[in-house]
């Protein structure tokens, strides 16, 4: 289900009916005008079953997310970016990213994530954007390592520092 950019305005409710589409696979949302300042909806969790790719990007979202969202299991990708800085609590961030072992995408720029990088991150990833997200600390040089990673952007935030490994460049490495 595409409804970018469908100039979708008001609240997405408990009780709408988009959250009684259980075998829904793709939604995309983005860049519409909702209002997730007060409660980012819990029912986003119902669509655990299946659901492989959801892109909120740019629909308003400034509300805390909740734990919910580290139940889509199945999420190959996943794009919140672009919103007004939502709140992601430290046990939220972490298990998004050691539990959702299929995410490939995960694109968080602008949120509000007052934490350290977790060491144990989903070795799937191939893009991970937490691009001013207010992180805190040390970059764990695990997150070199990743397997399949080719895509790490941390810009702004300028409470992490990093130390790149000693690599060779051009080797089996896929971060680019």
């Amino acid at each position: 289900l595409d409804l970018s950019c469908g100039q979708l305005q008001g609240a997405i409710l408990p009780n709408s009916t988009l959250f009684q589409l259980s075998r829904l696979r793709f939604l995309n949302l983005s860049q519409n005008d909702f209002i997730l300042s007060t409660q980012f909806p819990r029912e986003f969790g119902f669509f655990a079953k299946g659901l492989t790719h959801l892109n909120l990007s740019g629909t308003g979202i400034s509300a805390r997310v909740p734990s919910e969202i580290s139940h889509l299991y199945n999420l190959v990708s996943l794009d919140l970016s672009r919103n007004y800085f939502p709140q992601l609590d430290e046990e939220v961030f972490k298990s998004l990213m050691q539990n959702l072992t299929h995410l490939r995408v995960l694109n968080l720029q602008w949120f509000n994530i007052p934490s350290v990088l977790p060491v144990n991150i989903s070795t799937s990833l191939r893009v991970l954007n937490l691009g001013g997200s207010f992180l805190l600390g040390k970059v764990p040089q695990e997150v070199f390592n990743l397997p399949n990673l080719e895509a790490l952007i941390l810009s702004y935030n300028f409470n992490l520092t990093a130390k790149l490994p000693e690599a060779k460049w051009g080797s089996s490495a896929t971060l680019q």
